[in-house]
């Protein structure tokens, strides 16, 4: 008889006699000293980006304040060369006009010469009289022939009433200034001029040749303004004569 064929079961080698590899395990590098952090010697990074923002800033500002200060520069040479303001004029009384008229103006009635100040103007058509104006406030100037034996006290008023146009209020009575050798008299009133209060200065001067001098002022200027003064300096370069 055949026999059957010897079977034998398969087992795995046996590997214990080998040993087992090491699995690899990996470490952090760990240096022997940590450096401490720098202190003061590196720049933060807020303080890096206040720098990168701040100093394009500040250049525009520096720049616009250079310009403004360019141009305040300009304006002040502009404003030397501004023309003054044609309406700004000083006048001590409301009454005083404006002086607007030439710098000075030479007269002459008859045989007597005087110089207008600056703002006033002289009103002369040949007539005999002159007029020197100056806004609201005249001088009427007359020039006149009499007898010796004329008495300036008594022709005063009626010479004076002549030259007195458009004032009205009340006139004093004559006042005899006459020395031994001259005949003069004054006559003085105050009342309404051109609807302003004024003054009438009245004064006559006759010589002893009966060469004679009449001299009317209406003032709305005060007593003290400039307008008098100049009044007063013309009535007494007129009459240098006498």
């Amino acid at each position: 008889m055949t026999q059957p064929p010897v079977r034998y079961e398969n087992y795995p080698p046996d590997d214990s006699a080998t040993p087992e590899r090491d699995t690899p395990v990996v470490h952090p590098y760990v240096p022997d000293t940590i450096p401490p952090p720098p202190v003061g010697g590196g720049t933060p990074r807020r303080a890096v980006l206040g720098l990168v923002i701040g100093i394009p800033v500040a250049g525009i500002i520096f720049s616009a304040m250079a310009a403004n200060s360019a141009s305040f520069g300009r304006m002040g040479d502009m404003e030397g060369d501004l023309p003054e303001d044609p309406y700004t004029e000083y006048t001590e009384d409301p009454d005083d006009p404006v002086d607007d008229g030439p710098s000075e103006e030479g007269f002459s009635v008859g045989s007597y010469t005087a110089t207008a100040p600056s703002g006033w103007t002289v009103q002369d058509d040949g007539s005999g009289p002159v007029e020197v104006v100056n806004g609201a406030n005249r001088l009427t100037a007359v020039s006149i022939d009499t007898a010796t034996s004329t008495l300036a006290v008594e022709e005063i008023a009626r010479l004076a009433k002549r030259h007195r146009t458009g004032f009205s209020g009340k006139i004093g009575d004559p006042v005899d200034r006459s020395s031994a050798d001259l005949q003069h008299a004054t006559m003085d009133g105050s009342g309404k001029f051109q609807g302003k209060a004024a003054r009438l200065l009245s004064e006559l001067w006759i010589d002893d040749q009966g060469s004679g001098l009449l001299v009317v002022r209406v003032l709305t200027a005060k007593l003290s303004s400039p307008i008098s003064t100049e009044s007063q300096e013309m009535v007494d370069e007129l009459s240098g004569d006498f």
